[in-house]
């Protein structure tokens, strides 16, 4: 009964892993010590487009790592079969070709002192980058604006420091930027 009661309680654990793998809200892979594809979980398909048929037994880098990325897919893998982990935001690509921003977080799968597999576990960035990115054009199309007009624009600080003034302010009041440091206004 000891026995039974043991292996009950290890399915009981499998179940939960099992449960956890498949339900996780991210990509998550599971590589064998030549990083091929032991499993893939639901959202891993959904995220890259491969269902567990089409990734078992393939190399990671092979399946979803673009052409231009392959060396660090490759140093990637490196630190994970030498014992490190990863953590790092990259472009995939899906298998229609699309690439993704993901954000990446890996490690390797030991029991005692040896490697038996490695995980890896993706989540979608791609949506918060375009935003980045659409803001990063709007600060530079602001900054283009501020920088081109003859008025003279300028914003201070509650305490009286500037905090920015344009080229066309510093030309006109005859200051530079260093000097800008020292000057408050009253």
């Amino acid at each position: 009964t000891e026995r039974k009661h043991a292996e009950e309680e290890l399915k009981i654990q499998q179940a939960y892993l099992d449960q956890l793998f498949e339900n996780a809200p991210e990509g998550i892979v599971l590589l064998d010590t030549d990083d091929r594809v032991l499993r893939v979980n639901s959202e891993f398909t959904r995220m890259f487009g491969y269902t567990p048929a089409d990734a078992v037994k393939r190399p990671i880098n092979e399946l979803i790592v673009p052409e231009d990325r392959l060396d660090e897919g490759w140093e990637l893998t490196y630190k994970l079969t030498h014992g490190q982990g990863v953590h790092t935001e990259t472009v995939r690509r899906h298998k229609d070709g699309r690439r993704l921003h993901v954000s990446l977080v890996g490690a390797p799968v030991r029991i005692g002192s040896g490697r038996i597999a490695a995980y890896a576990i993706y989540r979608d960035i791609t949506e918060r980058k375009i935003a980045e990115e659409a803001l990063h054009q709007s600060q530079q199309q602001y900054h283009h604006l501020l920088e081109s007009t003859h008025d003279l624009i300028q914003s201070v600080a509650p305490d009286g420091r500037f905090l920015f003034v344009n080229q066309a302010w510093l030309k006109t009041l005859g200051y530079t930027q260093a000097q800008l440091s020292s000057l408050r206004i009253a």
